[in-house]
């Protein structure tokens, strides 16, 4: 039954506020305290505030303990201000990373305390409304805790996610928090608020929506005005004409410019993200409203123009990739530009392994895409073994070869060369492969070496590479003085690469790849996205089917928890679908 209480817990970390005290009061006091205790279950500060305060006193005790151990699926102290201050009233237990609350009123200068009590988040919240602070030199030090303010808000109902967009400020601020990813970067610790930023993107959808729909132009000014302006997104949107009168902010670094785009750029019809796209071939550093605002704030280098920029950073959309892989300009400049964007595409994170097959699809493929592709961290080996045989010229497959690796290889870059039986090849891949790998990469290209074609062969490369033995690396002279490899697989496996002996093959043999000719299927990689993410890359599944289907209906949720306690297993999305669909 614990089991089931902590799946419920989970659950409710995606459920609306009020629906949360209704729901754990159907739920047997021992079976929450078991699921409280339970290491799978996802503890949201407000569930745990509920939990802190229940009759029971060994749910409440359960609480303390999970707080205590301080795991990352439970919350973090320093955001449970209203739990440990219910803890420390009712058993005297002392909250730990927490500071000292700060009373504020209206007008305070946020700068000088950056971090105020969340417990005020209503109050507090309209101090960062007044563009004043925003506009100092040192207004980036507000920006963390005006993250955690908002956050904290709109997780305890003291902010509600319509009213943020339409008055929160600065707009881009807003649009920033709803991008953010499910997982808390700064302590690993799983995202907290997960039904508030749902909301959040919810709510601007909605917005954009109903008032920019498929107006280019009107896309055009929002998007622009985002960059340029402390005003709220809502005001920007409802605006008939570009916004002026206020200094320009985004040039002080405050909010990642390409993370605000990209997320907008996800709301957009296809339609729209295809013309602002093909418009960026005339016009590359950014969109232009119908009467074009100054472009003080965009970067004018090279590597961060519009066009390119866009398919380079998350959230990905679909729109973005079909149109830089699908689109064919005829201008010589606008090809430039496309290979730009395709370099960018498959040097993206979020881009995935299904879409990179696609980049490398057509008979000619330039090398640079090639060179990001195989470089990526997460290429495994399938991927790399077909880029390696894409080698224009066979009898220089060498050269290409050498020019592919990283600094740094990975195991998975390291396949052809581990593949191959050539002791000719490989002493040639190596040597021209040396002049620009290191550390444990040059460490595993020497051991297969020595494998295939002695120790002399190594020491003579390395010899011809720093040109004096003193300056030999320390593995190499050891191997010298021993005449074994030993020195050389110990220095690779030491300096984490794993050796060329260590890092067996992840996968088999790969059949006959050519050009167009890739393996086929797609091979998970751990942490490659699925490629239908793309379709709704700020979509959240669970919080969605929530928010249409629970909220507010005790009935459904009824059924829901009876479902969990008696030990159904299915993922929560359909779960909750099914119970719905029960009326």
């Amino acid at each position: 039954m614990s089991a089931g209480a902590a799946r419920l817990l989970t659950l409710l970390a995606s459920a609306r506020a009020d629906d949360v005290p209704r729901v754990l009061a159907m739920v047997d006091a021992a079976d929450l305290a078991g699921g409280v205790m339970d290491p799978g279950s996802d503890l949201c500060p407000l569930v745990a505030e509920h939990l802190a305060g229940h009759p029971d006193e060994r749910v409440a005790r359960a609480v303390a303990e999970r707080l205590a151990v301080g795991d990352v699926r439970g919350p973090a102290p320093d955001a449970c201000g209203g739990v440990t201050r219910l803890l420390r009233d009712r058993f005297g237990v002392e909250a730990r990373g927490r500071r000292a609350a700060v009373v504020t009123g209206r007008g305070r200068n946020i700068l000088m305390h950056p971090a105020p009590d969340l417990a005020t988040a209503r109050s507090a919240f309209h101090d960062y409304l007044l563009p004043q602070p925003w506009l100092q030199p040192d207004a980036a030090r507000a920006v963390p805790s005006y993250r955690a303010l908002l956050i904290r808000g709109l997780e305890r109902g003291s902010i509600d996610a319509a009213t943020l967009v339409r008055d929160g400020q600065p707009g881009a601020a807003i649009v920033e928090l709803a991008a953010h990813d499910r997982v808390v970067p700064a302590d690993g610790r799983v995202d907290r608020a997960r039904r508030a930023r749902a909301d959040l993107a919810w709510e601007l959808r909605r917005l954009v929506g109903g008032e920019l729909g498929a107006q280019v132009g009107a896309w055009h000014r929002t998007l622009t005005g985002v960059q340029e302006t402390v005003h709220s997104f809502g005001r920007l949107v409802h605006e008939r004409v570009f916004l002026r009168g206020v200094d320009v902010v985004s040039r002080r670094g405050l909010w990642d410019r390409w993370t605000v785009t990209n997320t907008l750029l996800a709301m957009a019809p296809p339609t729209v993200v295809a013309q602002l796209m093909r418009e960026a071939d005339d016009f590359p550093y950014g969109p232009s409203a119908e009467q074009p605002p100054p472009l003080a704030t965009i970067n004018r280098d090279d590597d961060a123009v519009f066009a390119v920029a866009v398919a380079h950073n998350a959230p990905l959309s679909r729109a973005v990739v079909e149109f830089v892989i699908g689109d064919e300009p005829k201008a010589e400049s606008h090809r430039h530009i496309r290979d730009r964007q395709r370099e960018a595409l498959a040097s993206n994170p979020d881009t995935p392994e299904s879409v990179l097959r696609r980049l490398l699809a057509p008979e000619s493929v330039p090398g640079d895409l090639c060179r990001r592709v195989f470089r990526r961290e997460d290429a495994d080996e399938a991927l790399c073994t077909a880029i390696f045989r894409m080698a224009p010229y066979p009898e220089f497959d060498t050269e290409w070869y050498a020019s592919m690796l990283s600094a740094r290889p990975t195991a998975a870059q390291l396949a052809p060369l581990r593949n191959a039986t050539d002791p000719e090849w490989v002493h040639e891949a190596v040597r021209q492969a040396a002049v620009r790998i290191e550390g444990p990469g040059l460490m595993a290209c020497y051991v297969r070496l020595a494998e295939l074609a002695g120790l002399e062969p190594v020491w003579a490369l390395e010899l011809d590479r720093v040109g004096a033995i003193e300056r030999m690396h320390p593995a190499v002279r050891a191997s010298m003085v021993v005449g074994d490899v030993g020195p050389l697989l110990g220095a690779a496996d030491a300096m984490g690469a794993g050796g060329m002996a260590g890092a067996a093959a992840a996968v088999g043999p790969v059949g006959p790849v050519g050009p167009g000719i890739l393996p086929e299927g797609p091979r998970p990689v751990p942490g490659r996205r699925c490629e239908s993410v793309l379709d709704d890359p700020l979509a959240w599944p669970l919080e969605d089917a929530v928010r249409s289907t629970l909220d507010a209906r005790p009935d459904r949720w009824r059924t829901v928890v009876k479902a969990l306690m008696a030990g159904a297993d299915e993922p929560l999305p359909a779960l909750v679908a099914a119970c719905a669909a029960q009326g």
